[in-house]
């Protein structure tokens, strides 16, 4: 072999499990608590899982809002249980409540410990949940989407309709995503509001409203493709995680 020439670096594959479940029934919102933590834990850990995403709403019991204690004693049991992998876990988002405030948040859990939070920017039902548990007030998140590096990889994170309103389309700061990441519940994803992606990259929505996941490719500027999932496996109480395969 020619020692000036190398043979083309071979893409890295990413596998990403949606968890597929609902998360809004009607003018009720949230979901059975019992044993999430554990199923979001074993799905990681069975499936050898990269990235893991849930929908929005996930951590919002049925009957109240979560403490400010209860919801960090959840992210850290996460961690806790997945603290052997490498995984980028974002597993939905929390309704929690601090100084009675209502706040709308995921944690970002990688390699055993919560390496950043972010809060929903925009309204999209966090007002109506506030009101139906005796809240008047909500804490909205001051930054349009967020953004870091996580495995060589930049990776983008709105929260429903943070996306449709285009947080990370008119942050300056945020360019060359390679994953474009929705958690939501009544979301699609919008082409229009993808532009922050790099070409090759993936818009990925994890949705709790249908209850459904979504994968769209950015080939040109303008096309997308949309991926389908390499599996979907069947969990408890009729919900499924969705197994994609994407070479980045």
């Amino acid at each position: 072999m020619n020692p000036n020439t190398f043979p083309p670096q071979k893409p890295k594959q990413l596998v990403i499990g949606c968890l597929e479940m609902l998360t809004q029934t009607g003018e009720y919102f949230g979901c059975q608590q019992e044993g999430l933590v554990d199923t979001i834990a074993n799905s990681i850990n069975d499936h050898s899982l990269d990235i893991f995403l849930a929908p929005e709403w996930l951590f919002l019991p049925k009957n109240r809002i979560y403490s400010t204690q209860e919801k960090e004693g959840l992210t850290s049991e996460l961690a806790e249980k997945t603290s052997k992998t490498n995984s980028l876990i974002l597993p939905g988002t929390f309704m929690w409540e601090i100084n009675g405030k209502v706040v709308n948040s995921t944690p970002i859990i990688t390699h055993g410990r919560l390496i950043r939070e972010y809060t929903k920017r925009f309204d999209g039902g966090t007002e109506d949940i506030a009101r139906q548990y005796g809240f008047r007030k909500v804490q909205y998140g001051k930054k349009y989407g967020t953004a870091f590096r996580w495995n060589n990889l930049n990776i983008g994170i709105e929260i429903c309709l943070d996306h449709a309103s285009g947080c990370l389309t008119i942050n300056p700061s945020i360019n060359d995503l390679d994953l474009q990441i929705v958690l939501s519940c009544g979301m699609s994803l919008c082409n229009n509001q993808l532009t922050k992606l790099k070409t090759e990259g993936y818009g990925i929505l994890c949705d709790g409203f249908f209850p459904e996941s979504a994968v769209k490719k950015k080939m040109t500027k303008d096309v997308y493709t949309q991926q389908a999932p390499a599996e979907k496996i069947p969990l408890q109480n009729g919900t499924q995680l969705s197994l994609y395969e994407l070479e980045v």
